[in-house]
């Protein structure tokens, strides 16, 4: 039994005692609150009890009242049923009724435990469909929703730019697979030291929406460093007439003990600012849709045409 503070509340306590023909014989319901140890002791004058008597006197019992509940009257109460030669005590446990009022709206740990899991179990699944799906989403929806940018003067959609070691990447996989996609592409082999290639580029960059640039140890004369690296990206900026994508066949070697510029910048953060997508297969559908998204909207209904071969001295 759990009341209110200040509710008002009647225990009950009644026996059937019958009738005994004897002197001294006497029936009796008398309610005693019980203490932690099991000790009867009487109750506070403000609580009262009302003796009631049945079926010519044979039934008798009390009633406990507590006219306004208060914190000090909860706990264990004793009816003590006396009649000749019986002595039966039953038990009525009051619940500390500040249980209500020390915390009327408790945490709610469960339902709180179980939206965690709702949300946690959304975010991962979001994380695994944008890992397998988000690459082609966003490409369709460059392709379907971006500006067509044919009206620019430029006659490729795509230059290559490759190193001879890179020949087959470019030339054999990279520009075939591009043109099944209806882009426009050319390629240019670079023969000259990569860190001071941009003015040749430059000049076929005129032409071309976009530049892929292949990045490779080979390239880099085997120097895949941060600092080689950071040189080369660096060089390449100097090209502002399109946007250029780097395509790498290793992971570049960032540490956190990378050498900054006078600007403070680093490979790191230079990396942040630029497209890098590195090369795995080509049957690698995901790295086809990144590279696809960041070249000009998909324009199938023009013909495909392909320059290769080219050189830059």
């Amino acid at each position: 039994m759990i009341p209110h503070t200040g509710d008002s509340l009647r225990l009950f306590c009644e026996a059937f005692g019958g009738t005994v023909d004897l002197p001294d014989a006497y029936n009796e319901a008398v309610w005693h609150k019980e203490l932690a140890d099991g000790t009867l002791i009487k109750l506070p004058k403000r609580l009262y009890q009302e003796k009631t008597l049945r079926e010519d006197g044979q039934t008798f019992g009390t009633y406990l009242k507590f006219e306004s509940f208060q914190l000090e009257d909860a706990g264990t109460y004793v009816c003590v049923i006396s009649k000749p030669g019986v002595s039966v005590q039953k038990r009525v446990s009051i619940r500390d009724a500040a249980v209500f009022y020390i915390d009327p709206n408790p945490f709610p740990w469960k339902q709180i435990t179980i939206a965690c899991l709702i949300v946690s179990t959304l975010i991962m699944s979001i994380i695994v469909l944008n890992r397998k799906y988000g690459p082609k989403v966003k490409a369709l929806v460059k392709d379907n929703c971006y500006a067509i940018e044919d009206y620019d003067g430029k006659t490729n959609d795509v230059l290559i730019a490759y190193s001879a070691e890179d020949t087959e990447l470019a030339n054999g996989i990279m520009l075939p697979k591009l043109e099944t996609r209806s882009y426009t592409c050319t390629s240019r082999k670079i023969t000259c030291d990569i860190t001071r290639c941009a003015a040749e580029i430059s000049q076929y960059a005129e032409s071309s929406r976009r530049i892929i640039v292949i990045l490779s140890p080979a390239a880099l004369n085997d120097i895949w460093t941060s600092a080689q690296l950071y040189q080369v990206l660096k060089h390449f900026q100097t090209i502002n007439t399109c946007k250029i994508v780097y395509v790498t066949v290793r992971s570049f070697p960032v540490s956190g003990a990378e050498v900054k510029n006078n600007s403070g910048e680093s490979l790191r953060s230079l990396m942040s600012k630029i497209n890098i997508i590195q090369w795995n297969v080509s049957k690698d559908a995901n790295f086809w849709f990144r590279l696809c998204r960041e070249l000009p909207p998909k324009r199938s209904k023009y013909r495909v045409k392909s320059k290769s071969d080219g050189m830059l001295a």
